[in-house]
């Protein structure tokens, strides 16, 4: 199979606006140089990096260091953030990974995101995204 990259992050559009929704707590700001970081109360919660949404331009990076396939996930991004709309963010983040997933030809697999709020329905989209593809959660 080649070289396996299990820690790659990727957002899809939105998804970190919609998580923190109007909570005046939580806020998305561009970063100089490109890139956006979330913050709370004005402190540093995590970065979304300048061009993490370019597939085309990721992919090219994998074949000049010899990576076959990427392991895509959110990273830090705390589902848990949305309340009780997790479930729906989580479940709209997993579809996007999937997508990217589907459109890449194989050079991408999934980590599912779960919102921890519901267990019935936690178990519900793990089982829906293992369906899916997800290789892990």
């Amino acid at each position: 199979m080649g070289i396996v990259d299990i820690h790659a992050h990727w957002y899809p559009d939105g998804c970190v606006a919609e998580a923190i929704g109007d909570q005046s707590d939580l806020r998305l700001d561009s970063v100089p140089g490109g890139g956006q970081q979330l913050l709370c109360r004005g402190s540093y919660v995590m970065s979304m990096p300048r061009g993490h949404d370019d597939m085309e331009g990721r992919l090219s990076v994998m074949d000049q260091a010899g990576v076959a396939v990427q392991v895509l996930s959110v990273g830090a991004l705390d589902i848990g953030l949305a309340r009780t709309r997790a479930s729906l963010v989580a479940r709209r983040i997993n579809d996007a990974l999937s997508e990217i997933c589907v459109k890449a030809n194989g050079r991408f697999r999934f980590v599912a995101s779960l919102a921890l709020d519901d267990p019935a329905e936690l178990v519900k989209e793990m089982d829906r995204t293992a369906a899916m593809g997800a290789v892990g959660v």
